[in-house]
């Protein structure tokens, strides 16, 4: 199978459809939108994410696709959780996405395929979403206010 090297994990993995979708946004992420690579997270387990190594109850044996920290005064925090997908993104996705982050808690969740995102910026309102990635900056802002 081919492969694509993954500069964030820094290896080698099998470039299935969702890692190339997952390659091509952490690019972007990155060179584009300004997001900290030392501050992304690329296919890690829920219970080796930072903020949930102590979490006190069982949690499910899923891997987050990207998760962007963000970082203030009082630390380390995630701020977007974003899931990749290899097909057609569908409202069923998104709030599935809205729903495994009740254990990630960051402030944004989106979901993306190799031209579309969707991301919902209130996570308790439907409704409110935008079809773009902001900025590291941007979301960062958003988060201040």
């Amino acid at each position: 199978m081919k492969q694509v090297y993954d500069k964030i994990r820094q290896k080698w993995v099998a470039a299935t459809p969702e890692e190339i979708v997952r390659q091509r946004w952490t690019h972007r992420m990155v060179q584009e939108l300004q997001y900290p690579p030392e501050l992304l997270v690329i296919e890690r387990e829920l219970k080796m994410l930072p903020h949930l190594e102590k979490h006190p109850h069982p949690l499910p044996t899923r891997r987050v696709d990207i998760l962007s920290f963000g970082k203030n005064r009082q630390g380390v925090f995630p701020l977007l959780l974003v899931e990749c997908k290899s097909e057609p993104l569908t409202q069923e996705a998104l709030d599935q996405a809205v729903a495994y982050n009740t254990f990630v808690q960051a402030f944004y969740v989106a979901i993306v395929n190799q031209t579309e995102v969707r991301l919902r910026y209130n996570l308790s309102c439907e409704r409110c979403e935008i079809q773009h990635l902001p900025s590291f900056a941007d979301l960062m802002e958003a988060v201040r206010e």
